[in-house]
Formats: C-alpha cells, sequence, structure tokens
C-alpha cells in the first residue's frame, strides 16, 4: 500500500449507519480498522447538492462547484466534493453491499473514469452478515453480529492488500448490563426472532412455533440444552479458518447457497448459533409464521432472489398470506426449478382446489402476468385442467399450436373419460374446441405406430355422434395432409366421417391400404366394414402377410380366423364369408390351406 495519499471511500450513503454511535456499517469498521489517515469518508462531511445528477462533479453543468485552486466545503456540492478528493489522492476503495452499488456509488464509479489513473480496491460485504446486524434486536445478539461483521471486514481488507499493525484490533462494543428474568407477558410481545434470540442466549432448543420457544425460555430444564459455544480463540490462523469463505473446511462442514456476488457461503454457525436468513425463512414457510417470514423478506431487498424456492414452498404449503406477499414482488420468478417432468410446476398443488379459492386466483395470476410461458407451463395447464392459465397463455402466443406442437394431442387424453370411471376432463374439452379452431394446428403431430400416439386412439370409446369425438375427427378432416397413418388409424378406431373422407378423395383405396379391410374386421366396425366389403376393387385377403409362407400361422391375418368364433348368423361374420366366396369364386387367388379349411368348418357348420 502507498505511503502517500489516502483512500477514497465509495460506500452506500446511509447516515444512521455510518455516524450512529452503533457499529452498525461496513464503512465504521473500516474507518476503525484503518483509521483516518489511511481512508477518507466523504459521508462524514453535509454537502449540498447542484440538482444534476449527470454532473459528474464538473463546470459547466455543476452549478455548485469546487473553487478552481481552492477545497471544498459545505457549499460545494457533493459530487464536486469527490472528485475533487478523488483527482488529489487517486485511490478508491469500493465496498459493495447486497451484491449490487448504490446510485451514489454509481455515479462515484463513472466519475473515478473520468478523473482516469484511479487505483480501484473492490470488496464485497457477506449480505448474510449485514442482515444479521440489522434484524437483531437483543443486545447479545446484536454485540456477536457485530464483532462478526468487524472480523469478517479485517479478513476483507487484509485480502485486498491492506496491512495492518501489530496491536491493532477492531473495537469492540461493551457487555450489555445483565437482564432482568423474563416472565411470561414480557416474551409473548417478543417477535419470533427475538425469542430465538433469547434461547441462543440461554442455550435452550431455538426449534418450534413461538408457545414452544417461550416454554424453552420459561422451563429450561425441560428443553434440549446446547451446548455453549467455547470461547477460546487460536493464536493463529483465525481468521482463515473461521472467515476464509473458500477454506475447504468450511465449505465441507457448511453447504448453503451462494451470497449475492462473488461472496460465497459464510460459515457462521460455527460459534455464534445463529440462523442465516434462508433458514428462517423455511422455518418461516415450514410453519405458516407470517411474522417471521415478513420479517426475512423486509431484511433482504432480493429475498426472491436469494430465496428461489420460497414460492413453490407457500404454495405446497398452502400459505396464502405468504404467497401473496411473494405474488406481489416483481421480482419472483415463479417458473424456478420447471423441467421436463409433469407435474414441475406449482400447478399441481392448487388443482383439487375450487376455481374460487383464494389461494388458486392468487397462483393463477401470478402466471398470468409473468411474461414467460414455456411449454413446460402450458402442459401442466392442460394435465391439471387450469383453464385460466391456458387461456392467457394461448392468447400470449399467436403461434401457440406450432410451439406446442403436443398440447392437442394432450388435451384430447384428459378430455375423454377414464376407462371404467365417469371422470370426464369438462375444461380439457374446452381446450380442445379451441385448439381445433386455430387453423394453424397440426393434429398429426407425434403420430407414429406406437400406440396412444394418436389423438383418435383416445377417442374410440365413445359415440358416434359425441361432440368431442366431432370435433377431432373434424380436425383431422380439415387437415389437408391424409398420410396412411391417419387413414389405418380411422379403420382401427372406428372414426366413421374421417374414413369416408380419406375413401372418397382416393379412387383406389382399398389399393393403396391393402391391411384396411382385415383391420376393420378385426376391430369390430361392421359400418366400414361393409363400404370396404362393396368395393369391386377390395382383396380380402390382400394382407402382406397372407402369402408369406415363412410363419407357420398365416391363417391368423385372415379375416375369417378373426371371426371364427362369432355365431354363425352374425352380421360381420356373414359379410366376410361372402366377401371372400366371393372373391374366390372370381379366381383371382389361390386360397390357401388354412383358409380352405376355415370356410369347409363353416359350410359344414
Amino acid at each position: 500500500m502507498s505511503s502517500t495519499g489516502r483512500w477514497v471511500l465509495s460506500v452506500k450513503y446511509d447516515t444512521n449507519e455510518v455516524n450512529s454511535a452503533n457499529f452498525g456499517g461496513p464503512a465504521k469498521e473500516a474507518l476503525l480498522l484503518l483509521g483516518d489517515n489511511v481512508l477518507y469518508n466523504p459521508n462524514r462531511y453535509s454537502k449540498r447538492c447542484c440538482g444534476d445528477d449527470k454532473c459528474n462533479g464538473k463546470e459547466p453543468r455543476c452549478s455548485l462547484p469546487v473553487v478552481a485552486g481552492g477545497a471544498p466545503s459545505e457549499e460545494s456540492c457533493w459530487r464536486a466534493s469527490y472528485r475533487w478528493h478523488l483527482a488529489k489522492h487517486r485511490k478508491m476503495l469500493r465496498i459493495v453491499e447486497f451484491g449490487h452499488l448504490g446510485p451514489g456509488q454509481e455515479i462515484e464509479q463513472k466519475m473515478a473514469i473520468d478523473v482516469g489513473g484511479v487505483e480501484v480496491r473492490v470488496i464485497h460485504v457477506s449480505s448474510e452478515l449485514l442482515l444479521r446486524t440489522k434484524s437483531l434486536s437483543s443486545p447479545l445478539e446484536t454485540r456477536k453480529a457485530h464483532m462478526a461483521l468487524a472480523e469478517h471486514m479485517k479478513h476483507l481488507l487484509l485480502k485486498a492488500g491492506f496491512a495492518f499493525k501489530d496491536d491493532e484490533s477492531p473495537t469492540s462494543i461493551p457487555d450489555p448490563a445483565p437482564e432482568a428474568a423474563p416472565n411470561e407477558s414480557a416474551l409473548k410481545a417478543m417477535t419470533v426472532t427475538q425469542l430465538r434470540a433469547k434461547c441462543a442466549e440461554l442455550g435452550v432448543s431455538e426449534k418450534g412455533s413461538k408457545a414452544a420457544l417461550i416454554k424453552h425460555i420459561l422451563e429450561p430444564k425441560d428443553s434440549k440444552v446446547q451446548s455453549p459455544p467455547s470461547n477460546k480463540r487460536k493464536a493463529s490462523g483465525q481468521c482463515d479458518e473461521l472467515l476464509n469463505p473458500i477454506s475447504k473446511a468450511s465449505l465441507g462442514e457448511h453447504k448453503r447457497e451462494p451470497c449475492p456476488g462473488p461472496w460465497v457461503a459464510w460459515p457462521l454457525d460455527t460459534e455464534d448459533n445463529l440462523r442465516s436468513n434462508t433458514e428462517q425463512t423455511k422455518e418461516a414457510i415450514r410453519l405458516g409464521d407470517v411474522e417471521l417470514f415478513r420479517e426475512a423478506y423486509a431484511a433482504d431487498p432480493d429475498f426472491v432472489i436469494n430465496n428461489p424456492t420460497a414460492f413453490r414452498d407457500a404454495v405446497e404449503a398452502g400459505h396464502l398470506d405468504i404467497v401473496e406477499v411473494l405474488a406481489s414482488d416483481a421480482n419472483m420468478d415463479p417458473l424456478f426449478g420447471v423441467t421436463n417432468w409433469t407435474g414441475s410446476t406449482v400447478l399441481p398443488y392448487v388443482s383439487k382446489l375450487k376455481p374460487e379459492h383464494p389461494l388458486r386466483k392468487c397462483v393463477e395470476e401470478c402466471f398470468t402476468k409473468y411474461p414467460h410461458k414455456p411449454k413446460e407451463l402450458v402442459r401442466d395447464a392442460i394435465h391439471y385442467e387450469n383453464w385460466a392459465v391456458f387461456q392467457s397463455c394461448y392468447s400470449a402466443d399467436p403461434d401457440f399450436v406450432i410451439h406446442n406442437p403436443s398440447a392437442f394431442r394432450d388435451a384430447v387424453e384428459r378430455a375423454c373419460p377414464v376407462p371404467c370411471t365417469t371422470v370426464v376432463g369438462r375444461v380439457c374439452q374446452e381446450m380442445v374446441q379451441v385448439l381445433a379452431a386455430d387453423p394453424k394446428l397440426n393434429p398429426l403431430f407425434g403420430m407414429c405406430d406406437v400406440v396412444g400416439s394418436s389423438p383418435l386412439y383416445y377417442i374410440r370409446r365413445l359415440p358416434a355422434d359425441d361432440p368431442l369425438r366431432l370435433c377431432v375427427e373434424r380436425a383431422f378432416i380439415d387437415c389437408p395432409e391424409k398420410p396412411q397413418r391417419v387413414v389405418m388409424d380411422s379403420v382401427r378406431y372406428g372414426c366413421m366421417s374421417l374414413f369416408q373422407e380419406c375413401y372418397a378423395a382416393d379412387p383406389d383405396f382399398v389399393v393403396h391400404n391393402p391391411v384396411a379391410f382385415y383391420a376393420a374386421v378385426e376391430a369390430g366396425h361392421l359400418d366400414i366394414v361393409k363400404v370396404l366389403a362393396a368395393d369391386p376393387k377390395l382383396n380380402p385377403l390382400g394382407h402382406p402377410l397372407y402369402n408369406v409362407r415363412d410363419p407357420p400361422d398365416t391363417s391368423t391375418v385372415s379375416p375369417l380366423y378373426v371371426v371364427r368364433n362369432l355365431p354363425r348368423r352374425d352380421l360381420l361374420r356373414r359379410i366376410v364369408e361372402h366377401t371372400i366366396n366371393k372373391y374366390l369364386a372370381n379366381g383371382n387367388i389361390e386360397m390357401d390351406k388354412d383358409t380352405q379349411e376355415l370356410l369347409d368348418t363353416e359350410d359344414n357348420l
């Protein structure tokens, strides 16, 4: 460190923090550690403001500049005064709190670049420690938090290249006067955080509700007594062992999410046994303690960023008050943790609630106003029949059916009645109608030989005049492309209107689809069998595997084999027999032995 010139501090402006008698701020601790002969604190002096935020402390924009050849005074603009000291010393110590710069620090950063040749050293203060110094009200716990902040600042300054004399140490706060014995009425007036601090002071359990904490304090013998922390400190290596965030031992014992900025896990529980803001949040959500949650939320300006799972946990626990607080935060991401798996959003937790339930409406409103609408949200909105979220996603994207090609099939699947039950997806039926009316819809998406890949598979059990069935069939009819897969599915699943459309569009339908007759007989769709049997071009034994002699069971691909167990007078059986006899009588094919035996058996009967 250079012996000439002082380091100009760049800190967030807070008179209550820097100038008060309380050892509360990082700037105060830095001044106590390094002294006024090393640091210059611009917040110590009262200055005026010219009113132009972009004056940068220079004329002619600044109306209260420093007089040429003179020094700053109380009548000077604070920007001009800061620029004067920065140009004089050419050194800046920037203290970053909560991972970002304050408005004044951003101006000071631009000023350092404008002045040029300024040596800048930056230290990032632990957000967790800052919250502890501001949220704790117990004198003993406050003293512990400030002592931890002092050691933390000393470690940061050492790491930044500042040196200390051997006899220099952070100024400590005198021990508070002994407190009177607590009484129940006084304890009830305390907050949950204060009660936990009191439990830590007495060495009793800090877990449980507010009533349980009061009981621990009044009846310490019935509580689980914790071993008091040791006051012995090592003569050397103390700072590295307890305060170094990249220490392997610290990271091994304390696995926490990183604080904002480059500073990582902060092992405070080693001796002080204090609870972090994240732990306090999880405890508040688990217990439904709104008061404790509001304390943690108010103490962290970036709460929803530092606690991304809080919204999901609160919705899952069903705490409406906490969900409303988080939903009102503009920085909250309700889609945190969303994956490709169904149910990755919070919609499953509110799916069984009535549409008018306050918790469900709050969650739906949160997703509605959120600008990002990924396909995972659409998938869960369909799967859990959430009409409000689905409608917001559909209206927000003009190419919805293009970006969510599987939405139509998923909606049809959920809209059809569950087998052996009377459960019907009424909401999904409305979704199907909306999607089917979209001219950009491609109902063929994902269709393959796998059972269930086609929406036609899910409507196969519905009556022919069912509105949902007619709606799905109409979507395929309006589709200009009719691949063989669609044709065969219309035969297998008995979609008569779609089959008639495909049959009328192809004059050689039975030639191009030789398996159609066998598939219709196998599925038992009499109406389709009648249409195909009346076609003069039909080959009822035209299955591609019928004439293959390698398999020993070639008769299984014969329509006669399918109807062998039907009654003799069954209409489907009679049509199949008549069609095959008529085809064989014309000498179009030489019947194999198995088929001849089946026909002989029928004649004998």
